[in-house]
């Protein structure tokens, strides 16, 4: 009988959705839209810096072509086009930009590895405020070692991250029931659109694919493969 006794709630939700008190606790509504569009100023400024402001898509479109029963290891809504033949772009753009390579005379290719090894230190930065922004957002619920375990593309399972229309998702699966139903259960966080449009253009728009091939060069396939999933 003890152990069925209602407790009092530990949630409060102001009337106004203006705030939400968890314990002792108080998050206001309004900080928090404040706080994510201070985190989309910092990485659309990163980006810019990073890439001297070359942004290869100008909005999210209207259908995004992503095939959600293709279990093909390695597809991703990157492999279809408009983006798949702009995926290497970026990756040409750095290399010459920041002088990452060259060729001598007998056409062979010699990597400048300490300006590779920089640029990546450098891509992770621009990558923190959106993978901030994400965990934010999507509301899914689950722990920090989860989230950063999802996939972006097909590998040994299949990914999280899809798109309908120009509706984007992650799609958490929880496993703990499967035993009684046999079934996997889902829950979908979407991604909101200014969020959506930053995760394809640094996904789809060429530069993890160039982080995958540099990522390559210095520290060998397993590194490449981590990167493009």
């Amino acid at each position: 009988m003890v152990f069925n006794q209602t407790r009092e709630p530990n949630v409060y939700v102001d009337p106004g959705v203006e705030s939400i008190t968890i314990g002792t606790n108080t998050m206001h509504m309004q900080k928090l839209r404040d706080g994510i569009q201070k985190l989309i100023q910092v990485l659309k400024s990163r980006y810019a810096a990073f890439t001297n402001d070359n942004i290869v898509l100008n909005g999210v479109p209207d259908q995004v072509k992503d095939d959600l029963t293709n279990t093909t290891r390695g597809y991703s809504l990157a492999s279809e086009e408009p983006f798949y033949k702009k995926r290497h772009g970026v990756f040409f753009y750095l290399v010459e930009h920041y002088n990452l390579a060259m060729v001598d005379n007998a056409g062979r290719v010699a990597w400048n590895i300490p300006g590779i090894k920089e640029l990546l230190r450098r891509s992770l930065r621009v990558w923190e405020p959106l993978y901030q922004l994400l965990y934010i957002t999507t509301h899914i619920s689950c722990r920090g070692t989860q989230f950063v375990d999802h996939k972006v593309s097909n590998s040994d399972r299949h990914r999280n991250l899809f798109m309908q229309g120009s509706e984007m998702f992650l799609l958490t699966g929880y496993s703990k029931t499967t035993g009684i139903t046999d079934r996997d259960s889902c829950t979908p966080g979407f991604v909101p659109k200014d969020v959506a449009f930053w995760v394809l253009e640094m996904l789809a728009g060429g530069l993890r694919t160039a982080e995958a091939i540099l990522a390559g060069v210095v520290y060998g396939a397993e590194a490449e493969h981590v990167y493009r999933t």
